[in-house]
């Protein structure tokens, strides 16, 4: 028997995929992690050190917005909100898509919570929905799946290949 060698665009392919994809999507799965974990602490400290209060919805906007392309992508709803701190200071701030549509009229003059940084009011956000730790915990799993994806096809293509660059085929 005699192993016969595959062409070099054949060798290519196989470090493009499976490799590439391994080393594209370990390296992206790594660094989001990383990123992750650093936005998770942050906004822990952030929810332990914050402070409770009841604000208000003083205005909504329409913010229109198009794509790199030119087009028309579904506008963005801009709620301003303003609340009064524990010291008697009036702050605000700007919340994204919280009144919608056909709400925005209903939507002015409504109570909601609001977590503010005591030494910051301006750094704040509505109590509740897609807080900045559920957002951390949804990119640490994002991180933790592109790893395992990698790894996963790492196995798969070791396995598959029995360790050579690239199988070879026997005459």
């Amino acid at each position: 028997m005699q192993l016969r060698r595959n062409s070099i665009w054949q060798r290519i392919g196989y470090l493009v995929f499976p490799g590439g994809f391994i080393i594209l999507s370990t390296s992206i799965g790594v660094s989001t992690l990383i990123q992750s974990f650093s936005n998770y602490q942050a906004a822990a400290n952030f929810r332990n050190k914050s402070l409770s209060t009841t604000g208000i919805i003083t205005e909504t906007t329409t913010q229109t917005n198009t794509s790199p392309s030119g087009m028309a992508a579904a506008p963005s709803y801009v709620s301003t909100i303003q609340f009064e701190t524990e010291q008697g200071k009036i702050a605000e701030f700007e919340a994204y898509n919280i009144c919608q549509g056909y709400q925005l009229n209903l939507c002015s003059g409504k109570k909601v919570q609001v977590l503010y940084a005591s030494d910051n009011p301006e750094l704040s956000m509505i109590k509740g929905g897609s807080s900045p730790l559920d957002r951390a915990r949804n990119n640490i799993g994002l991180g933790i799946f592109l790893i395992l994806g990698g790894v996963m096809t790492f196995i798969i293509a070791a396995t598959e290949y029995g360790g050579r660059f690239g199988p070879t085929r026997r005459n």
